[in-house]
């Protein structure tokens, strides 16, 4: 195996003045035979899970983030190349139809918290998330448009409340030998899965109760795969994820004319709001924009200044 051309770019995250930054390692891999160094594979392995931070804070303190970030991402990619290669069972894709949209499979399918794409019948929000908990931080007249950011995809289409801070998560079971589970979750960040806050391997039933609180009111990423034996040899399935496509009846009603509603990511959940805490009125509400914090807790030098006063 000869691995190559080892880049790290920060990859702005829109087209704006002084973007946020996504952190993207990335490397040339062959597989190659010795004997006749004949080429069996060659691709490029990418990781883009780091989070997207602004230039200033990549670089602050001597670049102390980027820094730390790339030795994890290093990581991250050496995984993902020995696992592609070696130890990877690739699902076939399945597709979930639907009306208007349907929902393209790869690896287990997730049970609980339920992901159901579409507009629900309550609105764009629904039993998502409702217009109180927007108006709770935004003034009126910052509140977003229904369809435009800052409001991710997720939310707004596929993501449901878990019903607890503690959730069981359950998944499709998988058949195999010697069959354990691998669970990972990420707090969201600007473009998508940014910090992993709980992960836990060899779980032998196809659910898992998290054995630490989650934030109230947050949205995450989560992904689960398999481990199992075939032949004598470890194996282990793709991370599930899933994308979202207009159904074929919503192409021929013209809907071909807009991209897709989800990429390919992890599923998600929002968490709940926190029981002894009522939603404060608009007014009182700082003007910002809640990626890093999505969607509903303030950043964490707001919540200290709320509790010194």
């Amino acid at each position: 195996m000869e691995i190559q051309d080892f880049t790290v770019t920060l990859m702005p995250a829109e087209h704006m003045v002084n973007p946020q930054r996504g952190l993207i390692l990335s490397a040339h891999v062959q597989l190659v035979r010795t004997s006749d160094r004949n080429v069996l594979d060659d691709r490029m392995v990418t990781d883009e899970l780091g989070p997207a931070l602004e230039l200033n804070n990549w670089m602050a303190n001597h670049a102390a983030r980027f820094r730390e970030e790339v030795v994890q991402a290093t990581q991250r990619l050496a995984e993902a190349i020995v696992t592609d290669y070696f130890l990877a069972y690739h699902f076939p894709e399945r597709v979930l139809p639907g009306f208007t949209m349907d929902t393209h499979l790869k690896g287990l399918r997730a049970w609980s918290p339920e992901e159901r794409p579409g507009i629900p019948a309550g609105g764009v929000f629904g039993s998502y998330i409702e217009h109180e908990d927007i108006r709770a931080k935004y003034p009126t007249d910052e509140i977003p448009d229904l369809f435009s950011p800052p409001i991710p995809n997720e939310f707004r289409i596929a993501a449901q409340r878990s019903d607890s801070l503690q959730p069981t998560l359950k998944w499709e079971s998988f058949p195999g030998t010697n069959v354990t589970y691998e669970l990972k979750i990420w707090r969201s960040g600007r473009l998508g899965p940014e910090t992993l806050v709980y992960s836990r391997a060899n779980i032998e039933q196809d659910s898992h109760k998290l054995e630490m609180t989650l934030e109230p009111s947050t949205l995450y990423y989560w992904s689960v795969r398999a481990h199992f034996s075939m032949n004598g040899r470890d194996r282990i399935t793709d991370w599930s994820r899933r994308s979202v496509k207009s159904s074929l009846w919503l192409k021929i009603m013209g809907a071909a004319l807009f991209p897709d509603p989800i990429d390919e990511g992890f599923y998600v959940f929002i968490t709940p709001q926190p029981a002894s805490q009522g939603l404060q009125p608009a007014a009182t509400q700082s003007k910002w924009f809640p990626w890093g914090n999505w969607p509903l807790s303030p950043p964490d030098s707001e919540r200290q200044e709320q509790s010194t006063k």
